[in-house]
């Protein structure tokens, strides 16, 4: 378990980089002659100054360099103009900062330091040390982080895995490349399905800035020893996973820190096709032929769930028809009056005019699963859905990690609104916001002057703000009810247990 416990210490230790620094570097180069910074070194400056904690700024230095060509004084008047081009953006911010002035007009003697990085603005940020909290939030993550499921296996045979939360993983046989073929390999799987696992994993939705609804996020890693391995080609992993409602839109992402706070984005994958299935069609109607018949490869799936040696009368039974052993399948039968695949596929046929017809088994199936999920649906707006039509994700994925089941949440830009949050990055401090009607949850997206700041966020939407801090050993959390666009008050602490925190968290998934 320990390289997963080094993955959580990495992306913690991310959202200690800002607060470490004391000083920051950037520089901004210009065309021949030119003294303006183009738009989007504008943007790139803007941003890199909303990021700065305002209250540990100690001031700017700003270095001037040309090229050989022109007089002195020609090249003295460029470096004055560029420089003043970044000056005046940083007053917009930080009004009353000292910055200090170097211009190397005469700087055009070759020199291998400067020989490709001339006509260049050089922007130097003091910033004061940080006050010492201790570890900080990173090692609150650490301790709260939880281990993955570990489970061993053959490499060369063909395996599925059930884990805690219902999850099925299928693995082919010599699916690993880097691989010692006579020795076991031990595979780490994490399952976080509800709001509280993603707080204590340190995960959030969002992808490219954009707000995700999660349906499930999963990682799996597989070792021998301490060597970690990845997938042959051609031999991806099938998840099938457990959901009691289908999102609209859903796809499948990978996961990929993107950020010094160690924020997870998540971007789409390639060539992985999101499927729904029932538990019945695990166990009993692996293909829709005349005379439904489970094979090898679902029968050791229904033996995840219990139907084994036990039950194995009734299951011959069904078989031979004492009684119709596709559940779902049934249903439409008997919703259509018929008793057989043929004429079912004939009477869903007459009742879509004007559409192409079903000509196959596999269109037919794709017609009733998504039949099947808008009645499901209905029942679980009724609250009468049963656990027998529970509904499984399925979808292949060629790559090993974080692997993410979500939905983009579309909004109108009209109702989209920005958040300042009174609290300041540290390097003991986090903040995450928690949707209360979707499971989705957001990091800040950027900084801005000096706090945490959100963006792009809807109006009216109702959430919680949850920022926790570490403090030389002591965990704090604040938890504040809030409307999106209303008025946001000071974040009250409170200090508690790590057990403490897991049972507030625990609280939002209701």
């Amino acid at each position: 378990m320990r390289p997963y416990f080094y993955l959580c210490l990495f992306l913690s230790l991310g959202l200690s980089a800002l607060a470490q620094k004391t000083e920051i570097r950037k520089s901004y180069f210009f065309e021949v002659n030119e003294t303006e910074l183009q738009a989007t070194q504008i943007q790139s400056l803007q941003k890199l100054l909303d990021s700065l904690p305002n209250e540990r700024v100690l001031g700017f230095a700003l270095n001037a360099y040309c090229d050989g060509p022109g007089s002195k004084a020609h090249n003295e008047a460029l470096g004055k103009n560029r420089i003043l081009s970044l000056q005046n953006e940083i007053q917009k911010q930080f009004a009353d900062s000292s910055i200090k002035h170097q211009n190397f007009a005469d700087e055009g003697q070759p020199d291998n330091l400067y020989k490709n990085s001339q006509r260049r603005v050089d922007l130097i940020i003091q910033l004061a040390p940080e006050p010492d909290y201790g570890p900080g939030i990173a090692e609150l993550l650490k301790q709260l982080c939880p281990p993955p499921q570990v489970f061993e296996i053959d490499p060369l045979k063909d395996t599925i895995l059930k884990a805690k939360g219902g999850s099925i993983l299928h693995i082919p046989a010599k699916a690993f490349s880097n691989l010692r073929p006579k020795e076991k390999v031990r595979i780490e799987f994490t399952e976080v399905i509800t709001k509280s696992e993603m707080l204590l994993n340190n995960l959030s939705t969002s992808s490219n800035g954009r707000m995700l609804e999660s349906g499930g996020m999963f990682k799996v890693e597989a070792f021998q020893g301490q060597r970690k391995l990845k997938l042959r080609k051609r031999r991806d992993v099938t998840f099938y996973i457990p959901s009691e409602r289908s999102i609209p839109g859903a796809l499948v992402f990978n996961g990929n820190q993107h950020d010094s706070l160690a924020n997870i984005n998540w971007t789409r994958t390639n060539g992985s096709t999101l499927q729904s299935t029932s538990m019945n069609d695990f166990l009993w109607c692996c293909s829709l032929g005349r005379n439904p018949q489970p094979c090898n490869f679902w029968c050791r799936m229904g033996s995840l769930f219990g139907f084994n040696k036990d039950n194995a009368a009734a299951r011959s039974s069904r078989s031979r028809g004492g009684e119709n052993p596709c559940g779902a399948f049934t249903h439409f039968l008997e919703k259509y009056g018929v008793e057989n695949v043929d004429a079912l596929m004939l009477a869903i046929n007459s009742n879509r005019q004007g559409e192409a017809p079903i000509k196959t088994y596999e269109e037919l199936y794709s017609y009733l699963r998504n039949e099947e999920r808008k009645e499901m649906e209905a029942d679980i707006a009724k609250g009468s859905i049963s656990s027998s039509d529970l509904n499984y994700y399925i979808f292949n994925n060629a790559q090993l990690g974080w692997i993410n089941i979500d939905a983009f949440s579309n909004w109108q830009a009209s109702k989209l609104t920005t958040l300042n949050i009174p609290l300041k990055p540290a390097n003991h401090v986090d903040v995450k916001m928690v949707f209360k009607n979707r499971n989705s949850i957001l990091p800040p997206n950027t900084y801005r002057r000096g706090n945490f700041y959100y963006k792009d966020i809807p109006k009216g939407e109702p959430v919680n703000i949850i920022a926790t801090k570490y403090v030389n050993g002591k965990s704090f959390i604040a938890v504040q009810d809030y409307i999106i666009g209303e008025e946001l008050g000071e974040l009250q602490f409170e200090e508690v247990s790590l057990e403490g925190i897991k049972e507030i968290l625990a609280g939002l998934n209701s």
